[in-house]
């Protein structure tokens, strides 16, 4: 339930990624894998993702697909769970109706699925040539290429024609010759995410005199926990027109929860331009709660 909540604050492939790992570890295998496809979808390159895949295709019996597609332990596990054996209820109505779902799946990118569904498929449909070479193709989505050379193989040997067979041949010779995937820890540039956006101002007027101050900030969250922002304003109507002018600045704000309280301990850091007879450079540190 933490992690459902905790998932609901962030769009990050890792975190979505880990979320379908604690679904596996809890047992809950098809909820695993529709989030698992989610983060792949967004980050599919993303080594922390491509763990949590591996793990979830080995609870699902798919060992050889899992042990290519492995990468390193995030540092923050230390060393892999034990996650429980995983298991999909088959594809509902005959096998052309099973068949045409599952392709659905291809369709959507949703590959992790359309592996663990096809591979059901294929056990209980050993003689059907269909299933082999769409299951091939779902592995090699993922990059597990020597898993679907596999596949492909199984659908060559169930081929009725020559035609069909020399095209098999093609597709596991380009199979063959695809080098493993490189994975990156590195965040993809997007423009997803949490921004910070404030207008704000005030207007005086006092013995025929008016004083205005407008201010505007403009950020986004980097992290978690930390979000950057540059700030603008201006004031007027100061009798020292020294005091009128633009403001211009950057700053920056981190937040850490607080362990015994619903609070954040805040650290907030700004340095700006300001209209003043002398020291037009200000900066300004600001801890808080």
């Amino acid at each position: 339930m933490n992690y459902t909540a905790a998932s609901k604050k962030s769009i990050a492939a890792p975190v979505t990624a880990e979320y379908a790992y604690a679904l596996a570890y809890a047992g809950l295998g098809k909820a695993s894998l529709t989030n698992i496809d989610r983060a792949l979808i967004d980050d599919p390159f993303n080594a922390d993702v491509r763990f949590y895949l591996s793990e979830i295709f080995n609870a699902f019996g798919l060992e050889d697909a899992s042990s290519e597609l492995s990468a390193p332990v995030p540092g923050w596990l230390k060393a892999p769970l034990k996650l429980p054996a995983l298991d999909l209820p088959p594809a509902e109505g005959d096998f052309d109706t099973a068949f045409a779902s599952l392709s659905e799946l291809l369709l959507q990118k949703r590959y992790a699925q359309a592996s663990v569904s096809f591979d059901r498929l294929c056990k209980a449909n050993p003689a059907e040539p269909r299933c082999p070479a769409a299951y091939s193709i779902a592995l090699q989505k993922l990059g597990a290429y020597k898993a679907a050379v596999v596949e492909a193989k199984k659908n060559m040997a169930l081929s009725q024609t020559q035609e069909h067979k020399a095209v098999a041949a093609t597709y596991i010779a380009y199979l063959e010759k695809q080098p493993p995937l490189k994975y990156s820890t590195a965040e993809p540039v997007t423009l997803k995410g949490r921004y910070l956006l404030f207008l704000g101002g005030n207007l005086s007027r006092v013995s025929g005199q008016t004083i205005y101050s407008f201010n505007s900030r403009a950020g986004r969250f980097i992290s978690e926990r930390l979000d950057i922002s540059a700030n603008a304003g201006l004031n007027g109507g100061n009798d020292d027109k020294d005091f009128n002018g633009l403001t211009l600045g950057a700053g920056a704000r981190y937040n850490m929860p607080l362990s015994f309280a619903p609070l954040n301990l805040t650290l907030a850091a700004k340095a700006e331009r300001v209209p003043a007879p002398e020291k037009k450079l200000t900066m300004l540190l600001s801890p808080g709660i």
